[in-house]
């Protein structure tokens, strides 16, 4: 008994389990996972009753959509608009759309009412109301 307990207590330590198998952001599961995730934070977003209105400059990207620059922030300093309803959502592409030559050197810009909410370090805003005119594009 006593040469059992001292093989056991002279045996090294055991390894280290190994670390997982690294995250493929591009796969289907964890964009899935990623989708589901924000849904369930949009729905809680939605629910708050905490609104404020802030200034925006209005852009479009090919692959993301819409998205906000605030006004007294920097050009770096890009906010990923969500929708209340539908109707919003038209209002801004009615507006989008409505760019003609008499726009040139001019920026969109959003009175937005809504909720600033951040997801995944990535700030966002809950769009619930919006006053959007043209504006010079020189105006910081």
């Amino acid at each position: 008994l006593a040469l059992a307990l001292a093989c056991t207590a002279a045996s090294p330590p055991r390894p280290p389990a190994p670390p997982p198998p690294p995250i493929d952001p591009h796969s289907e599961a964890f964009q899935a996972q990623m989708a589901q995730e924000r849904a369930e934070a949009l729905t809680r977003v939605s629910r708050s009753r905490e609104n404020v209105t802030r200034s925006f400059y209005v852009g479009w990207e090919m692959h993301h959509g819409f998205y906000l620059i605030p006004v007294r922030g920097g050009d770096d300093d890009i906010v990923f608009p969500d929708f209340a309803d539908q109707g919003v959502r038209e209002q801004f592409g009615d507006f989008v759309r409505s760019v003609g030559p008499e726009h040139e050197g001019q920026k969109a810009l959003c009175d937005c009412t809504g909720v600033a909410w951040t997801h995944n370090g990535q700030p966002e805003f809950l769009v619930r109301a919006a006053r959007l005119t043209w504006v010079d594009g020189d105006t910081r």
